[in-house]
């Protein structure tokens, strides 16, 4: 089992515990550079795409078509 860890916002592991016991894990975050990756890499609003999701949005329920018999 593995103790608490901390990731930084780019995926690297930062910190984490040494141990299985309780323990507290610290570490000096760099609110700057999690500020960067928001407007940059996770700007969600920036990169949104809707057309790709455009039949989600706009179906209200699925309709079954029968099947054509033989």
């Amino acid at each position: 089992m593995d103790g608490g860890t901390i990731v930084a916002p780019n995926g690297e592991i930062v910190a984490k515990s040494v141990s299985e016991e309780d323990e507290v894990v610290c570490f000096n975050a760099d609110i700057d550079l999690a500020n960067d990756l928001k407007k940059t890499m996770f700007n969600f609003a920036a990169h949104r795409r809707p057309e790709h999701y455009k039949l989600i949005v706009e179906r209200v329920g699925a309709e079954v078509t029968p099947a054509e018999g033989p």
